[in-house]
């Protein structure tokens, strides 16, 4: 967890409603030592951690990434246990 980072998204995040629930999600989940915030956490994770469906979340990163709020890199990551 990374103090730092969830400071960052209540003091300065726009988004509100699903969207300021995921970013915190993905605040939590940051690991400082990359040498910048990095976060690996997969859809299924974020959707455990919110409580909102995966489509939920997915819609949630759509207007973070549109709002310029987060930064991605394409990775595929597996969720186990994870079944649907």
């Amino acid at each position: 967890m990374s103090i730092k980072a969830l400071t960052a998204v209540w003091n300065g995040s726009r988004a509100n409603g699903h969207a300021l629930l995921v970013a915190l999600a993905i605040a939590d989940g940051v690991r400082p030592e990359y040498g910048k915030p990095v976060c690996f956490a997969p859809t299924c994770v974020l959707a455990r951690k919110t409580g909102l469906s995966e489509q939920q979340v997915e819609q949630a990163l759509a207007v973070l990434k549109a709002e310029g709020e987060l930064g991605t890199q394409h990775m595929h990551l597996l969720c186990v246990g994870h079944a649907e």
